[in-house]
């Protein structure tokens, strides 16, 4: 059976590494902008600023694709550390991930403080920064940075059975999801524990099978990419309640990306793509700051407002986004740990395996003298 791998250098050849990067840019820059405009949406229903039914139709339709997508997309780029050290690989997918988890949970409450001195009980409805609500579990929009580590621990462990293993056992649990049977506390199905066990299954398909999706969507001609979307478009049209939609939604999520590199919407998307960290960490920030800035204009509810401001509000946003991050790329602490804490962390974890190494042995050799204590008897 076929295990873990990125297939060999004569598959990887096959697709061109400036084509293969293209799409998975654009791709990445279609989801982080739904992402955005999912929480544009949301944050501003909390607030009761207008919006209209237009983007929740929209917003419902690209769901299966929006999370599916990324974590399959995050699980593309596992395979580069299959062959190095466990501390490698513990620096660079699993500590630094937690740091920024740990510093813009903090970061977002802070601000959060001054959203409620500013906007009162609403900046209290649109906080999620709680303890026992939020942060144990995980039901808050960072908890995409905690399920990362998760699932490439889950890879990491894996990696050298077969890949049908993990595949089966993460698909069941997305299976049980999407059919409403995991019984934990949750606002949605695609945030905390229950949003890991629903995504998992893409996130391993992504790593088990890095280099087929690459070769598959590479491969896309323009006609198949249309196809596949007619059928996306077929499916949320008429079968709109059909389980296990995301099957359907991520190959068109590739689709529409492989059509957009061929125009000269190409460009924003790539820089989109390549920019999902700070679009992700701060968008909830920003789209409450604007969303109250919208509270302060007291606009009417028409129609008209109801469609536009949520359409102005996402440009905007993306906008705020990207200049506070050029304002603070060069602050370290804010978007990579501090080289001393990592070191810290993996002397740490050498310290705390070689005492578990040594009690094992001391364990195994009072065994020993016991054993031969008793043949002596």
């Amino acid at each position: 059976m076929k295990t873990h791998g990125t297939g060999t250098p004569a598959e990887s050849a096959h697709v061109p590494v400036t084509s293969r990067l293209e799409w998975i840019d654009v791709a990445k820059g279609i989801a982080i902008t739904l992402v955005v405009l999912g929480h544009v949406v949301w944050v501003l229903t909390l607030m009761d600023v207008p919006t209209s039914n237009f983007w929740q139709r929209v917003l419902k339709a690209t769901a299966p694709m929006r999370m599916p997508g990324f974590f399959l997309m995050s699980g593309l780029f596992a395979h580069r550390f299959a062959t190095k050290s466990f501390e490698m690989f513990a620096r660079r997918r699993i500590i630094g991930f937690l740091y920024l988890f740990a510093m813009w949970l903090t970061v977002t409450a802070v601000v959060e403080v001054g959203l409620r001195l500013w906007l009162g009980y609403t900046g209290v409805r649109i906080s999620r920064t709680d303890v026992v609500d939020h942060v144990l579990w995980l039901e808050t929009p960072l908890w995409y940075l905690v399920a990362l580590p998760v699932f490439h621990l889950l890879w990491w462990v894996t990696r050298r059975m077969p890949a049908m293993i993990p595949l089966l056992v993460t698909g069941i649990g997305h299976v049980l999801v999407d059919m409403k049977l995991i019984p934990l506390q949750g606002i949605l199905t695609s945030t905390g524990f229950r949003g890991m066990i629903h995504y998992a299954f893409f996130f391993m398909l992504g790593a088990c099978l890095s280099h087929v999706v690459r070769h598959v969507v590479g491969r896309m001609t323009p006609w198949m990419s249309v196809s596949i979307l007619l059928a996306w478009l077929a499916m949320e049209q008429w079968l709109p309640t059909l389980p296990l939609k995301s099957l359907v939604a991520v190959p068109a999520l590739f689709a529409l990306s492989q059509l957009i590199v061929l125009t000269p919407l190409k460009l924003w998307a790539q820089r989109a793509g390549r920019r999902t960290l700070p679009l992700y960490l701060m968008n909830w920030l920003a789209v409450s700051i604007v969303g109250g800035v919208w509270l302060s204009i007291d606009i009417p509810t028409t129609r008209l407002t109801q469609f536009l401001v949520p359409g102005i509000t996402l440009p905007v946003v993306i906008a705020m986004i990207t200049a506070i991050w050029y304002l603070t790329r060069n602050v370290d602490f804010l978007w990579r740990p501090p080289a001393a804490l990592e070191n810290g962390i993996v002397n740490a974890s050498h310290t705390l395996a070689g005492r578990v190494e040594s009690r094992n042995h001391g364990l195994a050799g009072s065994g020993c003298r016991e054993k031969s204590m008793t043949r002596c008897e």
